[in-house]
This record gives structure tokens, C-alpha cells and sequence, in this order.
């Protein structure tokens, strides 16, 4: 098996891609790990240079490569919420919707919309 020498890592939720080189640039290997498991394929590997978009910004041996850049604990909170927000309003639409479907089996229309569910 020929030597590692460069080691690129894209980190993720769960799924990490590991892309790895020799010293000519060869690939000699390109695999998904798991969480879990990155740790112990580190372990078993020589000494060698390993970047991450997190670290470097870039890839590690190509400077003109687009990257994504880490967000910040804030950006991602608040993502989440956005998230969760729109969560609970497409929920709310599903429940009107059904409410309404219902309502119509036995002759009630009611209009689209969603303050016209209160009243009557």
C-alpha cells in the first residue's frame, strides 16, 4: 500500500468524506467514515498533513478551492429556530387543512382561511 502523506477532511453531521494522497498526489483512498469511527482511522495511520475546511479555509494543497466556511454556535442556534418556526407553521397548516376536510364531509365549508376555523 502506498503512503499517506495528505489527508483531506470534510467534516459533518455524521458522515465525514476522507480523501486521502501520496506523495505524488495519487489517490490512495476516498472513503466515508462515520462519527464514531474517526477516531480510530486516525489512529492507525502515519504521521501526516490533515486539513480540514475548518481549519485551513481551503483544501490543503489546492488554494483556489471553494470551501464552505464553519458557522458560529449563534448562526447555527438561530437556524434552528428558523427551522423549528417553520416546522410548527407547515404542522398548523397540515391541522387546518384536515380540520377543514372534515368539516366539509359533512357539508360545512369553511374558507381557506385560518382565523375563519374560530369563528362561527
Amino acid at each position: 500500500m502506498q503512503t499517506i502523506t495528505t489527508i483531506g477532511l470534510d467534516i459533518a453531521k455524521s458522515v465525514f468524506q476522507v480523501h486521502g494522497v501520496d506523495a505524488a498526489g495519487e489517490v490512495v483512498i476516498r472513503r466515508q467514515l462515520k462519527r464514531r469511527s474517526v477516531l480510530a482511522f486516525f489512529q492507525k495511520l502515519p504521521p501526516c498533513l490533515v486539513g480540514t475546511l475548518r481549519l485551513f479555509g481551503e483544501a490543503v494543497t489546492r488554494a483556489n478551492m471553494r470551501f464552505v466556511p464553519t458557522k458560529t454556535l449563534e448562526q447555527q442556534s438561530c437556524l434552528m429556530l428558523h427551522r423549528t418556526r417553520h416546522l410548527f407553521i407547515r404542522q398548523q397548516t397540515v391541522v387546518i387543512n384536515s380540520i377543514r376536510a372534515h368539516l366539509a364531509e359533512f357539508g360545512i365549508v369553511a374558507p381557506v382561511r385560518r382565523s375563519s376555523l374560530g369563528q362561527g
